[in-house]
């Protein structure tokens, strides 16, 4: 009767250690729930830098909103369009973490990179402007998200894009400037004759 009882014991906790060891990967993904946006950018598919707006919120209340729309910006690897359209963009698969945002930030997005261990898909989010509303998102600069893509800064990529003039629009704003500074002392000199 006791060796049964031990077996059993034995056995039991066997399989409690075996069914921990399946559960761990979870278990440890969950305990950081955000992704390193540096982990996943090293080999996201696209990763965009842009301004939020258009947030519906999670809560009556709320600012802070799982669907949103993104202005982009800056599109550092992969391709966009000038928006993108988001509703619950899983950070974490396993604990079901979702992006939340709220108008107004300028964020980074990786879509597609790797993170945890065992590695596993996901998507971060960091911030440039606003703070964010989880303690394990990073703020960071547009040198830091460019750096951790591996790509270089493009002279374009200083605040927000500016897009230059195109060439017959800048030659008619020198040509009226120029007609404009000629037109002012003629009639300037001509009043000081009359008097």
């Amino acid at each position: 009767m006791h060796n049964a009882v031990m077996r059993r014991i034995v056995a039991s906790a066997y399989l409690l250690t075996v069914s921990m060891s399946f559960a761990s990967p979870a278990q440890a993904a969950c305990s950081g729930a955000a992704p390193s946006f540096a982990a996943a950018a090293e080999d996201a598919h696209t990763i965009l830098i842009g301004t939020v707006f258009d947030t519906e919120p999670a809560e009556a209340g709320s600012v802070w909103g799982n669907a949103f729309s993104l202005r982009v910006e800056h599109v550092v690897r992969g391709e966009a369009g000038d928006t993108m359209a988001f509703r619950d963009l899983l950070m974490n698969p396993d604990c079901g973490v979702v992006v939340s945002v709220r108008n107004g930030l300028r964020v980074a997005l990786a879509l597609g990179g790797h993170d945890f261990m065992p590695p596993m898909e996901v998507n971060a989010i960091a911030h440039l402007v606003g703070e964010p509303l989880r303690e394990d998102i990073k703020t960071l600069t547009l040198d830091d998200v460019y750096a951790m893509a591996g790509a270089p800064l493009p002279d374009t990529a200083v605040g927000l894009v500016d897009q230059p003039l195109p060439r017959p629009a800048l030659v008619a704003v020198v040509v009226l400037a120029g007609l404009a500074v000629l037109a002012m002392p003629r009639r300037s000199g001509g009043q000081r004759q009359g008097r």
